[in-house]
């Protein structure tokens, strides 16, 4: 079934297929509505994600079982879930069975609604096609599932859906009130109470079941009734728009000047954690790299091998691209004549050195300030 579309009427052969020649890749599913992606390692099962709620999954699994993580999405790919739990586990940010937990909930919702899909499609209502990609593979091994055992749990799930009336109703559909009031008078205080805070038309039914720890037909059960009682109606959910981390704001460059690689250190020291620093020890082969990076600041030191810092200086004027930039010259020698030359040379100012990181965090600070 390589690299051939082909129409799905029955899961369960598909799943054994998958499992007896030991497959590994992704199959891909889809109907008119929604698509699906099951990623395969030697025949068992590595991760499901797909469906209409994606993102409203994640919120809801991590919320359940990873916390540090619900907030923590990445770019709309196939299985960037797993990338990110793949990560967290691997910076030891969550445990693996937080992440194997996560994993199994996901498995289970889009086995659910495949079964469901299918069901449907054999009904004559839509039409399932899948796709199988032998080269997909994905990045670690976090959990290894057993195809039949997770297929014959999702299996049950979707009978006992099916046995209380909603084999057509997706379990991503909202409750929302319509009788409230009435409703008051129908139930207890405590019941009446909970059904305001979830069933609001933003809690879908697999919300609910995590919420109240319930198995999802029975939360199905409990609302169908009062539905068709006419006190709630069901109502589609839009999945969360997906959380686009806003990118870091670039560091401002400093450009730090000295042949001596001690200096250099304490400097990358002193500035290197909020500032992009860029340090040289030759000046003179270092003009070019001053005007590619465009530093918003300079220390350059006074005295080289060759040449001094006075030249470089008057050098570093000359370019148009630096010729406004803060110059900020180092020397053990800093009395009048020094600075004087030192302005005559184009340099903002004179600083002592050695100078103590927050002289040079303070300097640096305040011709930024001053741009």
């Amino acid at each position: 079934m390589s690299g051939q579309t082909f129409t799905v009427t029955e899961l369960r052969s598909l799943w054994s297929k998958v499992q007896a020649n030991r497959l590994s890749g992704e199959l891909r599913l889809g109907d008119s509505r929604q698509q699906w992606s099951l990623f395969f390692l030697g025949g068992r099962l590595l991760f499901a994600t797909g469906g209409e709620h994606r993102y409203r999954r994640w919120r809801r699994l991590t919320g359940k079982f990873a916390p540090e993580l619900q907030a923590v999405q990445g770019s709309p790919e196939v299985a960037w879930e797993y990338d990110v739990l793949t990560q967290a586990v691997a910076a030891q940010q969550i445990s693996r069975e937080q992440a194997q937990q996560v994993i199994r909930g996901a498995v289970t919702e889009v086995l659910f609604g495949l079964a469901q899909a299918v069901t449907l499609a054999q009904m004559g209502v839509g039409q399932v096609r899948g796709y199988w990609d032998g080269q997909a593979r994905l990045s670690g091994e976090l959990l290894l599932l057993v195809v039949t055992e997770e297929w014959q749990q999702v299996e049950q799930l979707w009978q006992k859906w099916q046995q209380v009336g909603l084999r057509a109703t997706s379990p991503d559909m909202a409750p929302q009130f319509i009788e409230k009031r009435r409703l008051e008078q129908r139930v207890n205080a405590q019941t009446f109470l909970t059904l305001s805070r979830l069933c609001n038309g933003e809690n879908s039914f697999w919300d609910l079941a995590v919420a109240t720890g319930a198995e999802l037909p029975m939360v199905g059960t409990s609302l169908l009734t009062l539905v068709r009682e006419g006190y709630f109606r069901l109502q589609a959910l839009e999945d969360l728009a997906p959380v686009v981390p806003e990118p870091e704001a670039p560091k401002p460059v400093v450009a730090c000047v000295d042949d001596s690689p001690a200096c250099l250190q304490s400097v990358a020291a002193a500035l290197g954690d909020e500032f992009d620093l860029v340090t040289l020890e030759d000046p003179l082969r270092g003009l070019g790299t001053l005007i590619q990076t465009r530093p918003h600041v300079i220390l350059l030191d006074w005295l080289f091998p060759q040449v001094n810092g006075l030249e470089i200086c008057s050098l570093l004027r000359k370019s148009p691209v630096l010729k406004n930039t803060p110059i900020v010259l180092l020397t053990a020698n800093g009395g009048l004549l020094d600075r004087a030359r030192a302005r005559l040379a184009g340099a903002n100012e004179v600083m002592e050195k050695p100078a103590t990181p927050d002289e040079l965090k303070a300097v640096v600070t305040r011709y930024l300030a001053a741009a």
